[in-house]
């Protein structure tokens, strides 16, 4: 044979000896590629697991908490309604006020008397007790009868607080009363007694006129009645 032809042949099969030299390699790297690709996977099979672990121990918590709810709503109800303990009355009460042309020791002095209220409390028809011909201060009593609605309370007031004006330039003034209100024997309603609580606010026009104004604010308050 041709010298040059067998250096073709030499040329041919030194190159054809290089790639399948280079075959295995390639196979290597795909063999690679694979286990890579598996391992990818794990860590996403152990993710998902974690996030169904979560979610599993967010539902029995969520389930132990409302049956713990409800445990405690019945033990309500039965320490409430079995045991039949009273629950805090409504209250209800009346809030009015009205302006007056006079000091704020004239309006305080008048509204802190009580021989005076039968003059200006509602429907106020009798007053008794030791605090009537001057300004009740705290710890005296007094007692008032009342016609409202056609029933006749009788309401046997203690003075719990005042804030009395020191002068006629001052801006506030209270004077605060608690008592037990009962129904009067004649009444037609049933006998009960209530608590009630008033509040009489007395207050200097913020820009008085030529001539002195205040405002005088009641406020009563008056628990549900309670057989007696």
């Amino acid at each position: 044979m041709p010298s040059d032809w067998l250096k073709e042949m030499g040329c041919d099969v030194n190159t054809s000896s290089q790639q399948r030299s280079a075959q295995p390699k390639e196979s290597e790297d795909d063999q690679n590629q694979p286990g890579q690709s598996k391992a990818a996977r794990m860590q996403q099979e152990n993710h998902t697991q974690v996030k169904d672990n979560e979610n599993y121990l967010g539902t029995i918590k969520f389930f132990v908490l409302s049956f713990l709810a409800a445990v405690l709503a019945m033990l309500l109800y039965y320490y409430r309604v079995k045991r039949q303990i009273p629950v805090q009355p409504p209250m209800y009460g009346i809030t009015t006020s009205i302006i007056a042309d006079t000091t704020i020791l004239d309006a305080y002095e008048y509204i802190s008397t009580p021989e005076f209220r039968t003059d200006w409390h509602f429907n106020a028809v009798e007053i008794n007790g030791p605090a009537m011909d001057h300004s009740a201060t705290p710890g005296e009593t007094f007692s008032e009868i009342l016609a409202v609605g056609g029933r006749e309370f009788t309401v046997e007031w203690d003075v719990v607080d005042r804030q009395a004006p020191s002068s006629a330039s001052s801006s506030v003034a209270d004077f605060i009363l608690e008592g037990l209100a009962s129904h009067s024997p004649s009444s037609p309603s049933p006998s009960s007694t209530d608590l009630w609580r008033e509040v009489v606010r007395v207050r200097s026009a913020r820009r008085p006129p030529a001539a002195p104004q205040v405002t005088v604010e009641l406020e009563l308050d008056v628990s549900s009645a309670r057989p007696s």
